[in-house]
Protein backbone atom coordinates (compact mmCIF):
# COMPACT_ATOMS: atom_id res chain seq x y z
CA UNK A 1 0.00 0.00 0.00
CA UNK A 2 1.38 3.37 -0.99
CA UNK A 3 1.98 5.40 2.16
CA UNK A 4 0.56 8.63 0.75
CA UNK A 5 -2.38 7.10 -1.11
CA UNK A 6 -5.74 8.74 -0.57
CA UNK A 7 -7.30 5.68 1.10
CA UNK A 8 -8.57 5.81 4.66
CA UNK A 9 -6.16 3.07 5.63
CA UNK A 10 -3.19 5.14 4.48
CA UNK A 11 -4.48 8.12 6.43
CA UNK A 12 -4.56 6.03 9.60
CA UNK A 13 -1.04 4.81 8.93
CA UNK A 14 0.16 8.38 8.42
CA UNK A 15 -1.30 9.53 11.73
CA UNK A 16 0.16 6.62 13.68
CA UNK A 17 3.56 6.86 12.00
CA UNK A 18 4.35 10.21 13.56
CA UNK A 19 4.45 8.60 17.00
CA UNK A 20 6.75 5.71 16.10
CA UNK A 21 10.52 5.78 16.29
CA UNK A 22 12.61 4.63 13.38
CA UNK A 23 15.21 1.96 13.91
CA UNK A 24 18.74 2.90 12.94
CA UNK A 25 19.67 1.82 9.47
CA UNK A 26 21.94 -1.11 8.66
CA UNK A 27 25.13 0.45 7.38
CA UNK A 28 28.21 -1.06 5.78
CA UNK A 29 31.35 0.40 4.23
CA UNK A 30 33.91 -1.52 2.20
CA UNK A 31 37.18 -0.26 0.76
CA UNK A 32 38.34 -1.91 -2.45
CA UNK A 33 41.54 -1.25 -4.37
CA UNK A 34 39.82 0.95 -6.92
CA UNK A 35 36.61 2.09 -5.19
CA UNK A 36 34.59 2.29 -1.97
CA UNK A 37 31.10 0.91 -1.41
CA UNK A 38 28.58 2.33 1.07
CA UNK A 39 25.32 0.52 1.73
CA UNK A 40 22.31 1.71 3.73
CA UNK A 41 19.29 -0.47 4.42
CA UNK A 42 16.23 1.00 6.13
CA UNK A 43 12.45 0.80 6.22
CA UNK A 44 10.21 3.44 4.72
CA UNK A 45 6.90 4.53 6.24
CA UNK A 46 5.12 1.55 4.67
CA UNK A 47 7.62 -0.81 6.40
CA UNK A 48 9.13 -1.61 3.01
CA UNK A 49 12.84 -2.42 3.20
CA UNK A 50 14.96 -0.24 0.92
CA UNK A 51 18.63 -0.61 0.04
CA UNK A 52 20.80 2.23 -1.22
CA UNK A 53 24.21 1.26 -2.61
CA UNK A 54 26.80 3.90 -3.45
CA UNK A 55 30.02 3.10 -5.30
CA UNK A 56 32.51 5.95 -5.10
CA UNK A 57 36.14 6.66 -5.91
CA UNK A 58 38.71 5.37 -3.39
CA UNK A 59 39.66 8.86 -2.24
CA UNK A 60 36.07 9.82 -1.38
CA UNK A 61 36.39 9.35 2.40
CA UNK A 62 39.71 11.20 2.48
CA UNK A 63 38.32 14.15 0.54
CA UNK A 64 35.27 14.35 2.78
CA UNK A 65 37.33 14.19 5.98
CA UNK A 66 39.80 16.82 4.78
CA UNK A 67 37.25 19.37 3.51
CA UNK A 68 39.14 22.69 3.86
CA UNK A 69 35.90 24.61 4.32
CA UNK A 70 35.42 22.76 7.62
CA UNK A 71 38.90 23.50 8.95
CA UNK A 72 37.73 26.24 11.34
CA UNK A 73 35.03 25.64 13.92
CA UNK A 74 32.65 28.37 15.02
CA UNK A 75 34.14 28.43 18.54
CA UNK A 76 37.60 29.02 17.04
CA UNK A 77 36.51 31.98 14.94
CA UNK A 78 36.48 34.68 17.63
CA UNK A 79 40.00 33.91 18.92
CA UNK A 80 41.27 33.65 15.34
CA UNK A 81 39.99 37.11 14.36
CA UNK A 82 41.11 38.59 17.68
CA UNK A 83 44.65 37.23 17.29
CA UNK A 84 44.93 38.38 13.68
CA UNK A 85 43.71 41.90 14.47
CA UNK A 86 45.97 42.07 17.54
CA UNK A 87 48.99 41.08 15.45
CA UNK A 88 48.14 43.76 12.89
CA UNK A 89 47.68 46.34 15.67
CA UNK A 90 51.11 45.50 17.04
CA UNK A 91 52.64 45.99 13.61
CA UNK A 92 51.04 49.43 13.37
CA UNK A 93 52.11 50.47 16.88
CA UNK A 94 55.32 52.40 17.52
CA UNK A 95 56.69 55.03 19.90
CA UNK A 96 54.10 57.56 18.71
CA UNK A 97 51.02 55.37 18.23
CA UNK A 98 49.61 52.65 20.48
CA UNK A 99 46.62 50.41 19.71
CA UNK A 100 44.63 48.21 22.08
CA UNK A 101 42.38 45.40 20.86
CA UNK A 102 39.49 44.44 23.17
CA UNK A 103 37.21 41.43 22.70
CA UNK A 104 33.60 42.36 23.47
CA UNK A 105 30.35 40.42 23.21
CA UNK A 106 29.37 42.35 20.10
CA UNK A 107 32.73 41.96 18.39
CA UNK A 108 36.20 43.44 18.51
CA UNK A 109 36.83 47.00 19.69
CA UNK A 110 40.09 48.68 18.66
CA UNK A 111 41.25 51.77 20.55
CA UNK A 112 44.19 53.92 19.59
CA UNK A 113 46.28 56.83 20.86
CA UNK A 114 48.75 58.91 18.89
CA UNK A 115 50.37 62.25 18.26
CA UNK A 116 48.67 63.14 14.99
CA UNK A 117 44.91 62.72 14.66
CA UNK A 118 44.96 62.24 10.89
CA UNK A 119 47.70 59.61 11.03
CA UNK A 120 45.94 57.86 13.93
CA UNK A 121 42.73 57.67 11.94
CA UNK A 122 44.61 56.37 8.90
CA UNK A 123 46.08 53.51 10.94
CA UNK A 124 42.70 52.74 12.51
CA UNK A 125 41.26 52.54 8.99
CA UNK A 126 44.02 50.11 8.04
CA UNK A 127 43.08 47.92 11.01
CA UNK A 128 39.40 48.04 10.10
CA UNK A 129 40.14 47.11 6.49
CA UNK A 130 42.37 44.24 7.62
CA UNK A 131 39.56 42.90 9.80
CA UNK A 132 37.03 43.19 6.97
CA UNK A 133 39.37 41.39 4.57
CA UNK A 134 39.90 38.61 7.10
CA UNK A 135 36.15 38.18 7.57
CA UNK A 136 35.68 38.11 3.79
CA UNK A 137 38.35 35.40 3.44
CA UNK A 138 36.68 33.35 6.16
CA UNK A 139 33.30 33.65 4.44
CA UNK A 140 34.79 32.66 1.09
CA UNK A 141 36.86 29.73 2.34
CA UNK A 142 34.77 28.16 5.11
CA UNK A 143 31.13 27.30 5.81
CA UNK A 144 30.96 29.99 8.49
CA UNK A 145 29.02 33.20 8.02
CA UNK A 146 29.62 36.34 10.09
CA UNK A 147 26.90 38.97 10.18
CA UNK A 148 27.44 42.71 10.52
CA UNK A 149 26.43 42.27 14.17
CA UNK A 150 29.31 39.77 14.63
CA UNK A 151 26.91 36.83 14.94
CA UNK A 152 28.31 33.56 13.60
CA UNK A 153 26.18 31.08 11.69
CA UNK A 154 26.81 28.30 9.25
CA UNK A 155 26.48 29.16 5.58
CA UNK A 156 23.89 26.49 4.86
CA UNK A 157 23.17 27.78 1.37
CA UNK A 158 26.81 27.36 0.37
CA UNK A 159 26.92 23.89 1.93
CA UNK A 160 23.94 22.82 -0.18
CA UNK A 161 25.38 24.41 -3.32
CA UNK A 162 28.75 22.70 -2.88
CA UNK A 163 27.14 19.34 -2.12
CA UNK A 164 24.92 19.20 -5.21
CA UNK A 165 27.53 17.57 -7.54
CA UNK A 166 28.08 14.78 -4.98
CA UNK A 167 24.41 14.27 -4.07
CA UNK A 168 22.90 14.27 -7.57
CA UNK A 169 24.35 10.78 -8.27
CA UNK A 170 22.91 9.65 -4.92
CA UNK A 171 19.36 10.67 -5.82
CA UNK A 172 19.80 9.11 -9.28
CA UNK A 173 20.74 5.85 -7.52
CA UNK A 174 17.72 5.96 -5.19
CA UNK A 175 16.23 2.47 -4.79
CA UNK A 176 12.70 3.59 -5.65
CA UNK A 177 11.37 6.54 -7.63
CA UNK A 178 7.99 8.09 -6.93
CA UNK A 179 5.94 10.11 -9.43
CA UNK A 180 4.34 12.19 -6.66
CA UNK A 181 6.83 14.67 -5.10
CA UNK A 182 5.49 14.17 -1.58
CA UNK A 183 6.11 10.45 -1.79
CA UNK A 184 9.69 11.07 -2.91
CA UNK A 185 10.20 13.62 -0.13
CA UNK A 186 8.92 11.11 2.43
CA UNK A 187 11.32 8.49 1.09
CA UNK A 188 14.20 10.89 1.70
CA UNK A 189 12.82 11.68 5.17
CA UNK A 190 12.59 8.02 6.16
CA UNK A 191 16.19 7.48 5.03
CA UNK A 192 17.55 10.43 7.00
CA UNK A 193 15.53 9.66 10.13
CA UNK A 194 17.11 6.18 10.16
CA UNK A 195 20.66 7.56 10.15
CA UNK A 196 21.96 7.39 13.76
CA UNK A 197 21.68 10.69 15.61
CA UNK A 198 24.91 12.30 16.80
CA UNK A 199 25.04 15.67 18.57
CA UNK A 200 28.49 16.34 17.02
CA UNK A 201 29.93 17.58 20.29
CA UNK A 202 33.39 16.04 20.00
CA UNK A 203 36.30 18.47 19.98
CA UNK A 204 37.10 17.52 16.40
CA UNK A 205 33.55 18.09 15.14
CA UNK A 206 32.81 21.17 13.05
CA UNK A 207 29.30 21.45 14.49
CA UNK A 208 27.53 20.30 11.34
CA UNK A 209 28.44 17.72 8.71
CA UNK A 210 28.21 18.23 4.99
CA UNK A 211 25.79 15.86 3.24
CA UNK A 212 28.74 13.86 1.86
CA UNK A 213 30.34 13.59 5.31
CA UNK A 214 27.02 12.48 6.78
CA UNK A 215 26.82 9.67 4.22
CA UNK A 216 30.46 8.66 4.75
CA UNK A 217 30.17 8.63 8.57
CA UNK A 218 26.51 7.54 8.84
CA UNK A 219 25.72 10.04 11.58
CA UNK A 220 24.34 13.55 12.00
CA UNK A 221 22.47 16.03 14.14
CA UNK A 222 19.36 18.06 13.27
CA UNK A 223 21.25 20.69 11.25
CA UNK A 224 23.21 18.06 9.34
CA UNK A 225 20.09 16.14 8.39
CA UNK A 226 18.07 19.21 7.38
CA UNK A 227 20.97 20.40 5.19
CA UNK A 228 21.16 16.92 3.65
CA UNK A 229 17.41 16.93 3.02
CA UNK A 230 17.66 20.38 1.44
CA UNK A 231 20.38 19.05 -0.87
CA UNK A 232 18.33 15.98 -1.79
CA UNK A 233 15.34 18.19 -2.58
CA UNK A 234 17.29 20.72 -4.66
CA UNK A 235 18.98 17.84 -6.51
CA UNK A 236 15.62 16.28 -7.35
CA UNK A 237 13.47 19.40 -7.72
CA UNK A 238 15.74 22.37 -8.56
CA UNK A 239 12.79 24.77 -8.68
CA UNK A 240 11.41 23.82 -5.24
CA UNK A 241 11.74 26.59 -2.68
CA UNK A 242 13.49 25.42 0.49
CA UNK A 243 14.19 27.22 3.77
CA UNK A 244 15.79 26.15 7.05
CA UNK A 245 14.20 27.50 10.22
CA UNK A 246 15.98 27.67 13.56
CA UNK A 247 13.89 27.00 16.67
CA UNK A 248 16.44 27.70 19.40
CA UNK A 249 18.32 24.46 19.86
CA UNK A 250 16.64 22.71 16.94
CA UNK A 251 16.08 23.20 13.21
CA UNK A 252 13.27 22.39 10.81
CA UNK A 253 12.99 22.49 7.04
CA UNK A 254 10.27 24.12 4.98
CA UNK A 255 9.60 22.99 1.40
CA UNK A 256 7.41 24.82 -1.09
CA UNK A 257 5.22 21.95 -2.18
CA UNK A 258 1.50 21.25 -2.48
CA UNK A 259 0.05 21.19 1.05
CA UNK A 260 -2.34 18.56 2.32
CA UNK A 261 -5.00 18.78 5.00
CA UNK A 262 -3.39 18.77 8.43
CA UNK A 263 0.04 19.94 7.26
CA UNK A 264 2.04 22.32 9.45
CA UNK A 265 2.76 25.31 7.23
CA UNK A 266 5.17 28.20 7.55
CA UNK A 267 4.39 31.47 5.75
CA UNK A 268 7.44 33.30 4.42
CA UNK A 269 7.61 36.27 2.04
CA UNK A 270 4.12 35.63 0.74
CA UNK A 271 4.77 31.93 0.15
CA UNK A 272 3.75 28.81 2.09
CA UNK A 273 6.24 26.13 3.07
CA UNK A 274 5.34 22.64 4.30
CA UNK A 275 7.29 21.93 7.50
CA UNK A 276 9.22 18.71 8.06
CA UNK A 277 11.92 17.32 10.33
CA UNK A 278 14.54 14.86 9.07
CA UNK A 279 16.21 14.42 12.46
CA UNK A 280 14.64 11.20 13.69
CA UNK A 281 14.25 8.83 15.36
CA UNK A 282 10.58 9.88 15.34
CA UNK A 283 8.70 8.86 12.20
CA UNK A 284 7.48 12.26 11.04
CA UNK A 285 6.52 12.51 7.36
CA UNK A 286 6.29 15.79 5.50
CA UNK A 287 3.82 18.20 7.10
CA UNK A 288 4.11 16.76 10.60
CA UNK A 289 6.40 18.23 13.27
CA UNK A 290 6.20 17.84 17.02
CA UNK A 291 4.32 20.39 19.09
CA UNK A 292 7.42 21.66 20.91
CA UNK A 293 9.20 22.56 17.69
CA UNK A 294 6.06 24.09 16.21
CA UNK A 295 5.51 26.24 19.31
CA UNK A 296 9.07 27.59 19.13
CA UNK A 297 8.92 28.63 15.50
CA UNK A 298 10.01 32.22 15.03
CA UNK A 299 9.44 34.82 12.33
CA UNK A 300 12.74 36.47 13.24
CA UNK A 301 14.61 36.85 9.93
CA UNK A 302 17.87 35.81 11.66
CA UNK A 303 16.30 32.38 12.34
CA UNK A 304 15.51 31.71 8.68
CA UNK A 305 18.11 30.52 6.20
CA UNK A 306 17.13 30.58 2.55
CA UNK A 307 18.22 27.76 0.26
CA UNK A 308 15.88 29.15 -2.43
Amino acid sequence: MNYISRTAGAALLLLSAQHADAQDNQFSHQRMSDHEVFQYQWQDYAQQSLLLTLQVSPEFSTIVAADPKMSIRADQLGPLIFNEVTAQAQRLSDANYVFTVIQESTGINVQGEGRDEAELQRRLNVLEQAQQQLVSRIKANTYLWISDEAEVNFNYQQMVHDALPLIKPVVRSWPQRYPVPRDQVNSYLSFLQAIPYDALEQSTDFGVLTPAAMLAENRGDCETKQVALATFLKSTYPGMGVILIGTGDHMLLGAEMAPQAGDSLYPYKGRRFVLMDATGPARTPAGLVNETSRARLSTDPSSIFEII
